[in-house]
């Protein structure tokens, strides 16, 4: 599918097959639950952002970065487009590919949005979301043990993707040295995601409604 841009951001959305996620609620959760969980999180994500998209037309496109079909047809019936990676290279690997993908296709800026928040509000992606970047600005909203839950920064990008543990740190320092003024996000509801069996208490009751039907 040929895809036409219809604004000048790009929030992407990485997910890869729920067989595969939150591998460490296995103490915590079964295969089948932990799959059906993945998949509800990320329709929460998917559908919030199609509500502030069809509010803000123009501002800013979705799209869904995964190795997985089902993943990828869920994006596609969510006004969002998907961009395949086989997965070989983790999440740094696939968000790179996603921002060249970004590149080719003449956005401006790029967005990151994590599949796993626990709880967010609507208001607090809205903002994110619809961030007016300054020039030379970096937009990091840590989450609570300090990886990175929300990213928008200008395009090209000046500094490489860096997910993984303190990711927030490290893309704060790889902003400032590229010359960028990174900018704090003070969202609280986008700072907790779902990695941990403890994380599980942050979700609200809905989030386990049905579990087992993935």
């Amino acid at each position: 599918m040929i895809h036409v841009p219809t604004a000048s951001r790009l929030i992407v959305v990485p997910m890869k097959d729920p067989r595969r996620s939150k591998t460490r609620l296995a103490r915590a959760l079964n295969d089948q639950d932990r799959a059906s969980l993945a998949l509800r999180l990320y329709h929460q994500t998917l559908e919030r952002l199609a509500t502030i998209k069809a509010r803000h037309r123009a501002v800013f496109d979705v799209a869904v970065v995964t190795e997985c079909a089902q993943i990828a047809d869920i994006a596609q019936s969510k006004d969002a487009c998907a961009v395949y990676d086989d997965g070989s290279s983790g999440l740094n690997g696939a968000l790179e590919r996603a921002g060249r993908f970004a590149e080719q296709h003449g956005y401006t800026s790029i967005g990151v949005l994590p599949a796993d928040l626990a709880a967010p509000a609507l208001q607090d992606i809205e903002k994110c979301v619809t961030f007016d970047l300054p020039p030379n600005g970096v937009l990091l909203c840590p989450s609570t043990d300090k990886g990175t839950n929300a990213f928008i920064a200008p395009l090209p990008r000046a500094f490489p993707f860096s997910y993984g543990p303190k990711s927030f740190l490290v893309h704060l320092e790889k902003a400032e040295d590229a010359g960028l003024s990174p900018i704090v996000a003070p969202w609280t509801s986008l700072k907790f995601d779902v990695d941990t069996a403890e994380d599980l208490a942050l979700l609200p009751e809905a989030a386990f409604a049905g579990q087992g039907d993935a």
